[in-house]
């Protein structure tokens, strides 16, 4: 008999524990998630604390009580790692059709105007698309440009040069190898500058008419459960951050003097 009790005591012990490792354990997965991010200077970042961009994730969810851990991959990695359910989400990415069927896509956290780099000596000013006839572009492999680009190019409009990275593109852009180089305008002035002296630097230019105009966003991975909930947390923890005025202070605080702090979310508009 003695042995009996002793042995339900037992039993609900080790029910007892077991029951608190699991809530442990399951309070620790939604209480954290991780977020992968890639080098696009100013607004991403590899070394902490990361960028705008990761700073507007991690302060929004600090508002709902999740922590952030980043890992830093090349852009490619950290989607195909984000996408399988390795990882919770990834920050900076636009809103598509197909990302919209795999990934809970947030509210846009900053929006980008891509305009074409050229020589200052280049006769180049466009309005429809018949101004870029004549003109060759630069472009990166397997970057997205938009349906304008995509037009053009289809269409044999203009001539496009395929590159495999900024740094290259840049250096072709300052040798005249082609004529136009479309990048978002604050990562481009920020790329030129550190990629070519100061001399080099000051002869290059942009048109201030942007040829695509894209949200950057943060992608939550279906194939994760929990980011269902994340998801909603995060945007509730977004609009507080605007509604509070803290959104506009980090903008001024990682991208002082850019041309990105003064282009704000619709939705903030």
């Amino acid at each position: 008999m003695f042995y009996n009790i002793n042995m339900a005591i037992f039993k609900k012990i080790i029910i007892v524990i077991y029951l608190f490792l699991s809530a442990s354990i399951f309070s620790a997965d939604t209480s954290t998630v991780i977020i992968a991010i890639n080098a696009w200077e100013p607004i991403k970042s590899e070394t902490e604390p990361y960028g705008v961009l990761a700073q507007i994730t991690k302060e929004a969810f600090a508002l709902e009580g999740i922590d952030v851990e980043f890992r830093v991959a090349p852009w490619k990695r950290g989607y195909d790692n984000v996408l399988s359910g390795l990882w919770h989400g990834i920050v900076g990415w636009n809103s598509t059709y197909e990302r919209e069927l795999a990934f809970y896509v947030s509210t846009p956290l900053l929006l980008e105007d891509v305009v074409l780099f050229h020589h200052k000596d280049l006769e180049f000013d466009w309005e429809n698309l018949k101004d870029l006839e004549e003109f060759s572009v630069g472009l990166i492999e397997g970057y997205n440009y938009g349906p304008i680009l995509k037009q053009v190019i289809d269409e044999n409009i203009i001539v496009s040069e395929i590159t495999n990275s900024e740094e290259q593109s840049i250096k072709m852009l300052q040798k005249r190898r082609f004529d136009l180089w479309p990048c978002e305008v604050d990562v481009g002035l920020f790329l030129i500058n550190s990629y070519l002296p100061a001399e080099q630097a000051a002869n290059i230019t942009f048109s201030p008419e942007p040829i695509q105009i894209s949200d950057l966003c943060l992608l939550l991975s279906k194939s994760i459960p929990e980011n269902g909930q994340n998801a909603l947390l995060f945007e509730r923890g977004l609009k507080s951050l605007m509604e509070t005025g803290r959104y506009d202070e980090l903008l001024k605080e990682y991208l002082p003097g850019y041309k990105t702090q003064n282009r704000l979310p619709v939705s903030h508009q």
